[in-house]
């Protein structure tokens, strides 16, 4: 049950990734409208934004490879499962990796410093991103307490 709980979050990232490749500009658009702070009322805080395409288009190609990392140690993690051996270091590291993505880069970075939540267009990846917050941290604890460690 665990591989699959794991393989099913690492297909998740991985058509995330797959989006966000074959589909670059929607999620560039996305960025671009977060760090830039259009739709922000208060200019008193408009010093924070960040307009300068090459930070945009670098902040879009870290948040893509973090995906794709996040993919690739929960693929690694779900295959281990699947063989019958410990892949809970990776699968802890995924979803680790995870939740700070989701917390620290769309909650936190995203929702707060750059107002995401006050645009009408993007807001409501504010709450989408809190739920898999929860979501990753759930399944990190599910591992770091559930499955015994194989020594």
């Amino acid at each position: 049950m665990q591989a699959v709980l794991v393989s099913c979050v690492a297909a998740y990232f991985s058509l995330v990734v797959f989006n966000n490749v074959t589909d670059f500009e929607t999620n560039h658009w996305f960025v671009k409208t977060v760090l830039g702070m259009e739709g922000v009322l208060s200019e008193d805080v408009l010093w924070r934004a960040i307009t300068a395409p090459w930070m945009i288009l670098t902040a879009y190609i870290v948040i893509i490879a973090c995906e794709a990392v996040i993919a690739l140690l929960l693929w690694c993690a779900a295959i281990q499962l699947f063989r019958g051996r410990d892949g809970r270091s990776a699968a802890m590291f995924g979803f680790g990796l995870a939740f700070c993505l989701f917390m620290a880069g769309f909650v936190v970075v995203g929702g707060e410093w750059f107002y995401m939540w006050s645009h009408p267009r993007v807001s409501g990846a504010v709450t989408k991103a809190t739920g898999l917050s929860t979501l990753m941290l759930l399944c990190f604890g599910f591992f770091a307490r559930v499955i015994p460690s194989r020594r």
